[in-house]
Order: C-alpha cells, then structure tokens, then sequence
C-alpha cells in the first residue's frame, strides 16, 4: 500500500483535490502507520505539531504530521515559521485546514529580514546566523483543506500554519542533491529561535494524538 501512497503523492498537477476514495485510502493508510510509531519514534516539532517519519526507497521518506487542538509554536521558536526545505515536499491534507504561503527573498543590505541556516544533530536543531539580509514578497497565500494536495519545490520559502485543529497531514519528502543548508527568515532584531529538543511524546501527548486519529 506504501507504493500506491506514493504514486498517489507524486500525481500531477501540483496542486489538486482527490476523489473521496483517495482520500479514505491515505486517512487508513495514515492511521495504520503512525499508530505504532507514536509510543517510538514520533516528535514534538519546533513548529507546534508532532510527526513520526520513515523510510520508503531512493532517500525518500513519508511523514505523518499531526496538530492537535490547541498546540500553538512555543515561544523559544517564536518568528522561525517562515523557512525552506532541502527537498520537494509532497503533502496531502487529511483533517482540518493549513494556510500555506509562499515567498520570494532578495538579499539586500537593508532588508527587513534576517537569514539563519538550520544545523542538526541527533536530538536538536539550532539556528546558526549568516549575516545576510532580505526583502521577503509574498507569492502565495491559500488555505488547503482535507483532499487537497499540494507540491513544495526545494528551496521554496514557505509557511505553514493549522488554522482549523485538529489537522493532519501526510507528507513525501524526495531529497534533492548537493542541496545547501535549510534556511529559516526572522524580522531583523528578533533574536534567533533557540535550540530545540525534540523530545518523545509524553503519554498524555500520545493518549491526544490518539484521540484525534480515531475522530480524524
């Protein structure tokens, strides 16, 4: 069923709205998979949600992402939404709704935004500054929900936000090669979002999070 998962998320075009026997088939899929992981492998996410991730074929990788009701950024990550991804990202919303944007971003020596990389070791990411400034542009601003699909290229500045929860989303990431260190944008004078632990779930987290797949 994995494969079928794939092809499904690598479809064409870009962005789009599955049929409801799509749809069911990914929300099973979903459940099937991430449930034994929630109590392993699954993470809080500097950005407010959870996600279990694993392996498929060719260094690409199927993530299972979860806003529960009422988990918001925590405020040592405040202002790092807005970033970019080292691979294409391949996501399919499965409950609630994601405000998706993109931007563009000029370097520029007053530009309003400051650009940091991303390191990671085993168990954290910290932000490392570059010195470089931008102008950030908005491109795009929609709000996806469940059944739609979209499509992130690497590199594209992107942010993603739940703005009805509980939501859900199913992810293919395809890595891009040689890609350079991802990168996250703050407002110039905002200090950078601190190291972020991403720690296993709480057993009052993974008893949430179950709740939700069996409502999802």
């Amino acid at each position: 069923m994995a494969d079928d998962i794939v092809t499904l998320l690598r479809s064409d075009p870009a962005v789009r709205q599955l049929t409801e026997q799509d749809l069911r088939q990914a929300v099973t899929f979903f459940r099937a998979r991430i449930g034994p992981l929630l109590n392993t492998t699954a993470r809080r996410h500097p950005l407010g949600f959870l996600y279990a991730s694993e392996a498929v074929s060719d260094g690409m990788n199927l993530r299972y992402h979860l806003w529960p009701e009422g988990w918001h950024v925590p405020e040592t990550q405040a202002g790092g939404e807005i970033h970019d991804h080292i691979y294409q990202l391949n996501s399919l919303v499965l409950g609630g709704a994601l405000r998706h944007e993109t931007f563009e971003a000029v370097l520029a020596q007053d530009g309003d935004y400051e650009l940091l990389e991303v390191a990671y070791s085993t168990a954290e990411s910290s932000m490392c500054r570059t010195g470089a400034r931008v102008v950030l542009r908005q491109l795009t601003n929609e709000v996806h929900g469940a059944g739609t699909a979209y499509r992130l290229a690497p590199g594209v500045i992107h942010r993603a936000s739940a703005v009805a929860a509980p939501a859900a989303t199913l992810v293919l990431t395809i890595p891009k090669s040689a890609a350079p260190a991802p990168r996250v944008l703050i407002p110039v004078g905002q200090g950078a979002p601190q190291a972020f632990a991403r720690r296993q779930l709480t057993d009052g987290e993974i008893a949430e999070a179950r709740k939700l797949l069996e409502n999802l």
